[in-house]
């Protein structure tokens, strides 16, 4: 972890978002990939944050390479820790870019935008966003509790529940099929499956 801060304390971090401007393929990866690991540590998210960094990740995170788009999310997720930066990543137009991954092909990436999602959920402010400019994303979620990884599964669960901190997303959780498809998984073997899906059903 002290590795990390001296990159950002030394001046590492300017050097590293002009390498994610750079139409090089591999200067992306490499470079958001720093990035998103410098953003483990809560200090240097703060100087990410501040730096103008929030708007290319956000582009990156749409680029027709997986392998940038996924370091992209990486970073995105991490910075979504903390109130104050989910403030910041709303107001660079992270949102649509995270539902936008829900339609993506790769578990990894279905994985980020979700977490990054929950996390935003977590505030009222979030949820209200949500609610009021993305009426498809609980029907989304409940195609991953259905489909996807037991990875993501998971964290679809648990976005909903998030969601369900709201009534109107108690309502609507209800009214596109969420009993049917979570209360099955109660009969699951794997026991963070389960602890998911009760927690989900707490908040309906």
């Amino acid at each position: 972890m002290e590795n990390k801060l001296l990159i950002v304390r030394m001046g590492g971090l300017k050097p590293l978002i002009r390498q994610m401007l750079s139409p090089n393929i591999d200067a992306q990866i490499n470079s958001v990939g720093c990035i998103t690991n410098l953003a483990t540590a809560e200090e240097n998210k703060m100087h990410i944050a501040n730096s103008g960094a929030l708007l290319p990740l956000t582009h990156l995170a749409r680029s027709s390479d997986v392998r940038v788009q996924r370091n992209a999310a990486g970073a995105l997720l991490n910075m979504t820790h903390s109130a104050e930066h989910r403030q910041q990543l709303i107001r660079a137009g992270v949102v649509p870019v995270l539902v936008g991954l829900l339609g993506s092909e790769d578990s990894e990436l279905q994985y980020y935008a979700t977490t990054a999602l929950s996390n935003i959920a977590v505030d009222a402010s979030g949820r209200r966003l949500l609610w009021e400019t993305q009426p498809v994303l609980v029907e989304a979620l409940l195609r991953f509790v259905e489909t996807s990884t037991i990875k993501v599964q998971c964290q679809a669960i648990l976005t909903l529940r998030n969601l369900a901190s709201d009534e109107q997303y108690q309502t609507l959780i209800v009214d596109k099929g969420g009993l049917d498809v979570l209360l099955p998984l109660l009969q699951s073997a794997y026991e963070p499956l389960v602890i998911s899906v009760s927690a989900c059903l707490r908040n309906l």
